[in-house]
């Protein structure tokens, strides 16, 4: 019962930080297709017993936690991905900023 409402509670709070502008739609979307993907392994299993065994992992509470580090690992690669993207703009920002100073001061 109590995996039901964590569940639940855990598709909630994105819709919650999403209505509250907290968090964008974009950063929201990889959380909650990994939730959904994690709420279905864990309610069934025998699903995950038999992936796990496939990829030679024995109890499927280790499978699960080895699945939660590499869904960790992927969402740090998508932040460290998106922290790239702002630096790269802030630095042609930057530049911009150094040209026009530069325009004006010969003027």
């Amino acid at each position: 019962m109590i995996k039901y409402i964590a569940m639940i509670f855990l598709f909630i709070l994105p819709i919650y930080l999403i209505k509250k502008n907290y968090i964008k739609v974009e950063n929201t979307l990889v959380w909650l297709i990994i939730l959904f993907i994690l709420s279905i392994l864990s309610l069934n299993i025998k699903l995950v017993s038999t992936i796990g065994n496939y990829m030679g992992i024995i109890s499927p509470v280790n499978f699960l936690i080895f699945a939660t580090f590499l869904i960790f690992l992927f969402i740090i690669l998508n932040l460290l991905k998106k922290i790239n993207e702002i630096n790269d703009k802030l630095e042609d920002v930057i530049i911009k900023k150094i040209i026009v100073d530069r325009k004006n001061n010969k003027k």
